[in-house]
Order: C-alpha cells, then sequence, then structure tokens
C-alpha cells in the first residue's frame, strides 16, 4: 500500500511539473562555497588566490574597518 502511494503522490508532482515548467527556472545552482569576493578578487588580478593568502586578505582588511570605524567614532565624539 506504501508503495502505491509513493508512486501516487510521484505522478502527481510530476504532473505538477508539467503543468508549470517555469517552476524548473526558479531552481537555482547556488553553492555554498562560492565566495564572491575571492571570485572578484581574482578577476581583477587575474589570477587564482589561494585560501591561505585569501584569508590574510580578509583579516586585514576587517582590522582596516574595524580602526576606521574606531576612529570615527572619535573624530564624532570630539567634534
Amino acid at each position: 500500500m506504501s508503495r502505491d502511494l509513493k508512486e501516487e503522490e510521484f505522478k502527481e508532482k510530476s504532473l505538477k511539473l508539467l503543468a508549470d515548467p517555469c517552476k524548473l527556472k526558479d531552481s537555482r545552482y547556488n553553492p555554498k562555497n562560492n565566495d564572491r569576493f575571492k571570485n572578484e578578487l581574482e578577476y581583477k588580478f587575474n589570477c587564482k588566490v589561494s585560501d591561505n593568502v585569501y584569508n590574510y586578505i580578509v583579516q586585514e582588511i576587517e582590522l582596516i574597518i574595524i580602526v576606521d570605524d574606531i576612529v570615527n567614532d572619535i573624530i564624532s565624539k570630539i567634534i
């Protein structure tokens, strides 16, 4: 009985997909390991960036942003 139920469910889903083929367009492949920032770096400098170098760049940028935020906060409090 369970097998018949699964087959019926499969047929129902198949018919819904046939009725609306645009549902296939809505599902997009989005890999989780795809880092847009790393891709942009590689594109801009036209070379592969290793994971170690990339992590170093990200840490440095994070540090610069934090320092900039703190300095701007101090400047705004003085003014």
